[in-house]
């Protein structure tokens, strides 16, 4: 068997991965879901799995150490223990109030979350340095033909186990994967959505996957329905029922002005500056389309805590001439034509 030595390398300290250490570090995979709530508590569950060939292999110490130095041990569960597969794996779980944390201040790698109020909405976010994620690189002199050269932290003598075993991992796909669910909708990240409130990233034991910053991020944004239906209501009244669901999906996108504040139903509401602004959004949405129509709203900064009421006017009254609608959907079809049948 012909493969270049590997070493362990530690860009930093990650969740060891967060929550100690397993002494069998590349010959495992980290599953950790994180989520918060919308009182801003938090709940985390973990798996760690080792393989078994290296589990029980002479000299082997695969132990999972979840208490001294990063985690507030009062928040989490006693571990589980089970075999799945061909993989031995420790499952934990922790749960935080608002205010609290599932690891203590002072360590290096751990989940942070933040919330704040906003008139329409509450926005939830989470960041999580990944300066430290274990990942097994080459080493530039490779060993003779037909030998297996490996070296791990703590293992050392394991060579012989090792045998068709590094290969394999290198080339197994199997990940770290980190996910986060947050309350309401995701609206950015640099993960993978794999649900409307849920972001995951995906790294491999040789570092594919950490973001190019090494910092995993996901925002969302939680509807406050007692403002929405405040505001809706107004709007019926003033024979603007159409309104209303462009509002919810406009506050979502983060479209309409949406000023940080503790009390989201007090002060005065600009209720005609509210409406054209909708208004220009919907327009946009059915000649553009969604996504398009988001990059302009933000490009001209109607979303805005305090938006150019003259501007918002200005683009109001010129979008809903119907010349400039005419005008907008022949210039995407000519433009679509001309890209679509270029050679």
């Amino acid at each position: 068997m012909n493969m270049a030595s590997t070493n362990l390398t530690r860009l930093g300290l990650l969740a060891a991965l967060l929550l100690g250490a397993v002494a069998l570090n590349g010959c495992m995979f980290l599953d950790a879901q994180f989520t918060m709530l919308a009182d801003g508590g938090q709940d985390a569950m973990m798996e760690v799995g080792i393989l078994k060939q290296m589990a029980e292999g002479e000299g082997a110490e695969g132990e999972l150490d979840i208490g001294a130095e990063a985690v507030a041990e009062e928040n989490w569960e006693e571990p589980v223990e089970f075999d799945r597969g061909e993989w031995q794996v420790t499952m934990l779980k922790g749960h935080a109030d608002a205010g609290d944390s599932l690891f203590k201040d002072d360590a290096e790698a751990q989940p942070e979350f933040a919330m704040v109020g906003h008139r329409f909405t509450t926005v939830y976010q989470f960041t999580m340095v990944m300066e430290g994620a274990p990942v097994m690189e080459p080493v530039a002199d490779a060993p003779a033909e037909g030998d297996v050269e490996v070296e791990v932290e703590g293992m050392e003598g394991m060579n012989e186990a090792f045998e068709g075993l590094a290969e394999a991992l290198m080339g197994s796909g199997r990940p770290l994967r980190f996910s986060c669910s947050l309350p309401g909708k995701i609206v950015s990240g640099n993960g993978e959505a794999i649900a409307p409130d849920t972001m995951q990233w995906a790294m491999g034991l040789s570092g594919e996957g950490v973001p190019e910053d090494q910092t995993l991020r996901a925002s969302s944004r939680l509807i406050n329905w007692e403002v929405i239906g405040a505001v809706g209501s107004a709007m019926v009244e003033a024979g603007r029922h159409d309104l209303v669901l462009p509002m919810i999906s406009a506050a979502q996108r983060g479209v309409i002005p949406d000023p940080l504040t503790d009390e989201p139903l007090g002060g005065e509401f600009d209720f005609p500056l509210y409406q054209q602004i909708l208004d220009i959004m919907v327009t946009l949405d059915g000649l553009v389309g969604e996504e398009m129509a988001d990059r302009v709203m933000i490009g001209l900064a109607l979303n805005a805590d305090a938006p150019d009421a003259a501007l918002v006017t200005r683009v109001y009254e010129r979008i809903s001439a119907d010349e400039y609608a005419v005008g907008m959907r022949d210039g995407l079809t000519a433009g679509l034509i001309g890209s679509l049948s270029a050679e």
